[in-house]
């Protein structure tokens, strides 16, 4: 998998392979996860007092899920783009204006991934050719995929 950026300063990842495109495929539906664990993750709380903590979930809580949910939304339209080529693999265009966006969900969907396979950081840290755990092979080398994907926004 590739990445190039055109003039506009848009992203183009070309060359993604079946598992690839499956993963960006179901980043919404991972992104939307109601799991209490991945929720308690990417919505720590904030403060020690009770009552600063009611009202940082009353008024904070729900205006960052409503960000959540339009960086899905963007996700999900720039996904109807990912297109086949000549050769088989499939190419995504990811606009300028979208990369923040998928930089969060790319980080958030790792975590996701990471809590509901209940991998560790031993997990994260062993090289994939040593994973023995076919369980958690397969969530490892979705989330090296995201990280490379990661990588091809930043550069």
């Amino acid at each position: 998998m590739d990445g190039a950026r055109d003039e506009k300063g848009d992203v183009w990842i070309e060359d993604i392979d079946p598992l690839s495109a499956d993963t960006l495929r179901r980043m919404p539906e991972w992104l939307e996860c109601k799991d209490p664990a991945v929720r308690d993750r990417l919505l720590p709380p904030a403060y020690e007092d009770p009552e600063n903590e009611k009202q940082w979930r009353r008024y904070g809580v729900p205006e960052l899920e409503h960000l959540f949910a339009s960086r899905v939304a963007i996700i999900r339209k720039d996904l109807a783009s990912l297109e086949a080529t000549a050769d088989g693999s499939r190419r995504l265009r990811i606009p300028r204006a979208h990369q923040t966006a998928w930089l969060s969900s790319l980080n958030a969907v790792r975590h996701t991934l990471f809590i509901l396979n209940r991998l560790t950081d031993a997990d994260m840290a062993a090289p994939l050719g040593e994973m023995r755990d076919l369980a958690k092979l397969e969530p490892l080398i979705r989330i090296n995929l995201l990280a490379h994907i990661q990588q091809l926004l930043i550069t």
